[in-house]
C-alpha cells in the first residue's frame, strides 16, 4: 500500500499541497486561481524533461502546440504547457536541482 501525504509548502501561491508518495514528491494540488476565469477544476499531467524550451521547441515542429511558452515558475523548475496533435494538454517541466519544497 503506498504512503500517501499532503504536506504544503510554506512560500508555493494558491495553497499548494505537495503530494508525497512513499516519501517522495509525486503531485499537487491547489486551488483555482481567480484569473482562470471559466476553465473548470482539472488534473494536469507533468513530465520531467532535462530542457524545457528544446522540448517545447521540438513539440511544435512535430505538429504539436505550445499553449503556454517555457517559464520559470519561481521554484520547482521551468515549465511550459503542451498540446499533441490529437489534442491531450500536458506540461513539461525541467526541475530546478536546487529547489527544496519545504524552505
Amino acid at each position: 500500500m503506498l504512503g500517501v501525504e499532503f504536506v504544503d509548502m510554506p512560500n508555493a501561491p494558491g495553497g499548494y499541497k505537495l503530494m508525497m508518495v512513499n516519501g517522495a514528491p509525486g503531485g499537487g494540488l491547489m486551488a483555482r486561481p481567480d484569473e482562470m476565469g471559466d476553465v473548470p477544476s482539472h488534473w494536469m499531467n507533468y513530465f520531467q524533461v532535462g530542457n524545457a524550451d528544446e522540448v517545447a521547441s521540438n513539440a511544435a515542429d512535430l505538429g504539436g502546440k505550445v499553449l503556454m511558452a517555457p517559464f520559470d515558475s519561481g521554484g520547482p523548475g521551468r515549465i511550459a504547457v503542451l498540446q499533441d496533435p490529437q489534442g491531450a494538454t500536458f506540461s513539461i517541466i525541467q526541475p530546478n536541482p536546487d529547489f527544496d519544497p519545504f524552505e
